[in-house]
Formats: structure tokens, C-alpha cells, sequence
């Protein structure tokens, strides 16, 4: 979306963006499976992901995760539903 922080901006939000995050390119890679295409750089990915979300979270932020495929909410909801686990242990 163009000029979206500033949107954000302007309704009050505080924007902090991390750009994008870094991907291997998998023209670059060889197959290790044909049954699984790119495997091990999309866990890779999507463990970034989730820590960036988790991290965002920790430090009480809302982050919103934008692009990419829809493999992209894998390490989403992986870096949300570790980090809400991790509150409700600590309730109880």
C-alpha cells in the first residue's frame, strides 16, 4: 500500500518499520525433495518470522505482517501463539 505508515501515522498510530524480511531467493537453491519444494528455506523463513513477531509482541507492540505468500502466516501465527502460551503459563 502506498505511503502506509504515513496513513498510520495520521491516525495515531506509531509506526516502526523493520522492512523486509530477508528471504533466500529459491532460484538460487537446489532441490533436496520434489515432494516438498524449498522446505528447508521456507521453515527457515517462517522461524523469522515468528521470532520477529514474537519480539514485537514482548515488547507490547501489534505487528503487522504484510506480503508475501500465504505461507508468510505460518511463522505469523507461530510467533503469536508462542508468545500468548507464554502468558498464560505464567497466569496460572
Amino acid at each position: 500500500m502506498a505511503n502506509l505508515n504515513g496513513r498510520l501515522a495520521e491516525l495515531g498510530y506509531e509506526v516502526e518499520d523493520l522492512g523486509n524480511v530477508p528471504v533466500i531467493q529459491r532460484e538460487s537453491q537446489g532441490e533436496v525433495d520434489s515432494r516438498a519444494k524449498y522446505l528447508p528455506q521456507i521453515a527457515e523463513t517462517c522461524t523469522l518470522v515468528a521470532g520477529m513477531v514474537g519480539d514485537a509482541l514482548a515488547a507490547g507492540k501489534f505487528p503487522l505482517v504484510l506480503g508475501g505468500d500465504h505461507s508468510i502466516a505460518v511463522g505469523t501465527v507461530s510467533g503469536a501463539s508462542q508468545h500468548f502460551a507464554g502468558e498464560a503459563r505464567n497466569l496460572a
